[in-house]
């Protein structure tokens, strides 16, 4: 079973979503959501993606990500 692991982000709207999708499409993730409701603006991402490379590819597109958990 791929992991699951949650990240707080600095996207705040629509636009940045838009902004990170390139990026975000390119990890090569099973599936990858962002909640924009909470204010930790949490990034989820299910399958074999290590933490750095969902790091640097936020970064890649301007935005932050911080590892909050990580779910078997």
């Amino acid at each position: 079973m791929p992991a699951t692991r949650r990240y707080r982000t600095t996207l705040n709207c629509g636009n940045c979503l838009a902004a990170a999708r390139p990026a975000l499409d390119a990890l090569g993730a099973e599936s990858w959501s962002v909640d924009l409701e909470v204010p930790e603006r949490i990034l989820t991402v299910s399958g074999d993606v290590a933490p750095e490379a969902v790091a640097a590819a936020l970064d890649e597109a301007g935005f932050e990500a911080e590892l909050l958990d990580e779910r078997a």
